[in-house]
């Protein structure tokens, strides 16, 4: 694989459309676009979410009454209260503390 050289490909990208006839200044920024580096690649962690992580701590038996098709929704002031117990441990691992008020969890 070719080291990647910007000062040798903007060289020669301003030779190459001055020669086709483009003003210095727009075959300049025409030279730097082309030289410009692609959007870093992003750097991921091999670490559980941790949404993923407390979420299941929630109850042992699970979230779903055994009487209940495994296909049923949980009930809104069910998952309300899972998602609320989640911020407040998260916020505790985060901050170590407990959130002052319930502004905190929000942001």
């Amino acid at each position: 694989m070719p080291a990647f050289n910007a000062d040798a490909i903007i060289d020669s990208a301003i030779t190459e459309q001055v020669t086709l006839g483009a003003k210095t200044k727009d075959a300049i920024r025409y030279a730097l676009k082309k030289a410009q580096l692609r959007r870093p690649h992003s750097q991921f962690t091999t670490a559980p979410a941790a949404t993923a992580t407390n979420a299941p701590k929630r109850s042992p038996s699970g979230t779903r009454p055994r009487q209940r098709s495994p296909r049923a929704a949980v009930p809104r002031e069910q998952r309300r209260r899972i998602r609320t117990d989640v911020a407040l441990r998260m916020f505790a691992a985060d901050v170590g503390r407990g959130p002052l008020n319930a502004r905190e969890l929000l942001g």
